[in-house]
């Protein structure tokens, strides 16, 4: 997703007051932003790296990523983002989870989960 593409769906979210939990500091989490799943952000993991490379380096995005972002995810509960990698075409976290990642990726289908959860749907159509 654009930056542009990237604000909209962050504007939308807060807008719908929905909770998701964005991660912080977002100068250097966003551009890892990759989609929306209804509850959850869903980051790209070599994209995150990649976006916080400005503000930690390479090895200090690696390590603050893998042992601060990673370890901390499961405090934050069922609304945790969700970690892609797109080059496994897995899922990072949450590790015992089964999702369809692709039908949730890029600015439309995650706008189209913000409207669903405002008219009290669940995932729509597009499982």
């Amino acid at each position: 997703m654009t930056s542009e593409e990237i604000d909209k769906l962050l504007n939308a979210l807060h807008e719908a007051e929905t909770g998701t939990i964005i991660l912080e500091p977002q100068s250097a989490f966003n551009g890892g932003i990759v989609g929306y799943d209804g509850t959850r952000l869903i980051y790209e993991y070599f994209a995150t790296i990649t976006s916080m490379l400005s503000e930690y380096g390479e090895e200090g995005a690696l390590d603050w990523f893998s042992y601060n972002t990673l370890r901390s995810l499961p405090y934050m509960g069922d609304s945790a983002p969700i970690v892609w990698d797109s080059q496994e075409q897995e899922v990072m976290y949450p590790e015992e989870e089964e999702i369809e990642i692709e039908c949730y990726l890029g600015l439309q289908n995650s706008l189209q989960q913000i409207q669903y959860k405002e008219n009290g749907e669940e995932d729509g159509d597009l499982k």
